[in-house]
């Protein structure tokens, strides 16, 4: 995650044109400024923003960026702002001891595991002791746990769908590319959700409510 160079503690117009490839690899903060740069965001704009699922060292640079996002929401008067509504981070359900992601998980090993109907390199229920955690308000995992306090403390409003989505363990992608090629092979998924899914269905219903009550649009 990099900063795009500022000058005079602003971006330019040029700047963004010059990175719209590269949008992704950036801090937050910048994207928001160049989309506000590059299309214009007001008062009559609604901006859906999430963070986390990529961020290893969440307390570090999902911190730096949540609050880059804050800065960038407060720059403009609330009269002049575009809605903005926060997605929370969906739950992971991999074989850790939070369920999410970790850098020494091999995915090699997936379709092998599918196929011998082994299931602990697949997706996993939530454990009970995570479950209590969740039901005390101690925890939504990590990304959550970061971003959400931030967030909320802005005045922007959060969607909650980790609690709801929680049980859905079954409803990842799961093994993907079993026998499509060699780069694609056994590629587990425990983060993203199937299209038609429940959780994806509930969390727009969540959005259209939401982008109703809180930003008048219907």
């Amino acid at each position: 995650i990099k900063h795009l160079p500022h000058l005079n503690g602003s971006l330019s117009r040029e700047t963004c044109m010059a990175a719209q490839e590269y949008l992704a690899t950036l801090h937050a903060a910048d994207v928001l400024s160049c989309l506000r740069h590059l299309i214009g965001l007001g008062n009559r704009d609604v901006v859906v923003a999430n963070l986390g699922v990529h961020h290893m060292q969440p307390h570090i640079t999902l911190t730096d960026n949540a609050l880059g996002i804050v800065r960038w929401f407060q720059e403009s008067s609330s009269a002049a702002r575009p809605c903005m509504l926060w997605g929370e981070s969906f739950p992971q359900h991999f074989a850790s001891t939070n369920g999410t992601w970790l850098p020494t998980f091999t995915q090699a090993k997936c379709c092998v595991s599918r196929a011998r109907r082994v299931p602990g390199d697949m997706c996993m229920q939530t454990s009970p002791s995570i479950w209590r955690r969740v039901e005390a308000n101690n925890t939504r995992q990590q990304y959550n746990d970061v971003a959400n306090p931030i967030i909320r403390a802005a005045g922007i409003t959060v969607l909650p769908i980790f609690r709801a989505a929680l049980p859905f363990y079954d409803n990842h992608n799961g093994c993907e590319g079993c026998g499509a090629s060699p780069s694609a092979a056994g590629r587990l998924d425990c983060i993203n959700y199937l299209s038609h899914s429940p959780v994806t269905m509930f969390f727009i219903r969540m959005l259209l409510l939401a982008l109703d009550e809180k930003c008048g649009v219907s």
